[in-house]
């Protein structure tokens, strides 16, 4: 800005006289305090923001930080402002859901036509896939790493010198369910009024890790038991590495049954059958799922699988679809 430049003709607008000189030392000051206010404006931007400028961001949408670093704090206000201006629309949950679960996002789905919810007309469905596999995989990768004195380490208490780390089990499934509940409180922000959110982890497990228990039963081509149950179990898994353990078919039961229940559905094609069912909501809340059994009518297992363990955090439904054996 030029002082000098907006005189009227009344006054002299040499910019070495006098008057020139006093209205130069008022464009440097102006001229400062522009360059401050744009510094401002930069760092009050999300992406440039950092520290006690984001604490302040927050505090003007209701998102408080709690032990967020920036990174997640930053992520979690861009979804909040995001929430603000929404209506609640699915297309909007699509948005926002994929930036907070990325790859483990599958869709969000209308609820009015779907039995498990008893048609209920205000409800969503959101499926995803499980943090599990990608938590764990950052922590076994770890097992081998060993440390050695070739002088690249700092001892600066980073690092404790025990041989090398190992995966617990335990402290992996404890971060998939923070970042569950976390995720689950931001939808909050998100849905409209009134609508209800069901959480659902969609397991498919194919033949190749079916166990057939009851395979006698079995007669002729095309012929399977009708499954009428299903159970959901926790003993399928080490826990200390969470791989899943060699199916043993001798047991008679699911190890560590959580809730046994009817299928949602059952048929059968051929030398193919496919059963769902769901464990829902407060069913086995807390627990992680690994082994999965098939009863018949008589109550008699017939298939066992083991996958990989799933805390268990909402709905989870699991589709079996196995080959006739004999």
């Amino acid at each position: 800005m030029k002082l000098a430049k907006r005189l009227t003709s009344n006054y002299k607008r040499d910019p070495t006289s006098n008057m020139g000189k006093l209205l130069s030392i008022i464009d440097m000051e102006i001229d400062e305090l522009k360059k401050a206010l744009e510094t401002i404006e930069l760092y009050r931007k999300i992406d440039n923001a950092t520290g006690v400028t984001l604490d302040n961001i927050g505090k003007n949408v209701l998102q408080e930080r709690g032990s967020m670093d920036d990174v997640t704090y930053r992520l979690y206000l861009k979804v909040k402002i995001r929430a603000n201006l929404s209506g609640g629309q699915i297309e909007t949950l699509n948005d926002v859901l994929s930036v907070l679960l990325g790859d483990n996002f599958l869709t969000v789905r209308e609820a009015w036509d779907n039995p498990t919810y008893g048609n209920e007309p205000a409800a969503v469905e959101v499926r995803y896939i499980n943090f599990f596999q990608d938590v764990r995989d950052q922590y076994k990768g770890l097992i081998d790493d060993r440390i050695f004195f070739d002088g690249r380490l700092k001892f600066d208490g980073s690092r404790k010198f025990d041989g090398g780390y190992k995966f617990i089990y335990s402290d992996a499934e404890q971060k998939i369910l923070d970042a569950m509940n976390e995720t689950k409180k931001m939808m909050s922000f998100i849905k409209a009024g009134g609508v209800a959110v069901h959480w659902c982890e969609p397991i498919t497990i194919l033949t190749g890790t079916i166990t057939m228990v009851g395979a006698a039963k079995i007669t002729s081509l095309g012929t399977f038991p009708t499954i009428t149950q299903i159970g959901f179990g926790t003993g399928g898994h080490n826990s200390v590495t969470g791989d899943p353990k060699a199916v043993d078919i001798a047991l008679t039961s699911i190890p560590g049954e959580v809730v046994r229940k009817s299928v949602e559905a059952f048929s059968k094609s051929g030398t193919v059958a496919q059963t769902f069912g769901i464990l829902e909501q407060p069913e086995g809340n807390g627990e992680t799922i690994s082994a999965y059994g098939l009863y018949d009518a008589d109550n008699v297992l017939i298939a066992l699988m083991y996958t990989t363990p799933s805390p268990k955090t909402s709905d989870t439904r699991i589709e079996v679809t196995w080959k006739q054996q004999f």
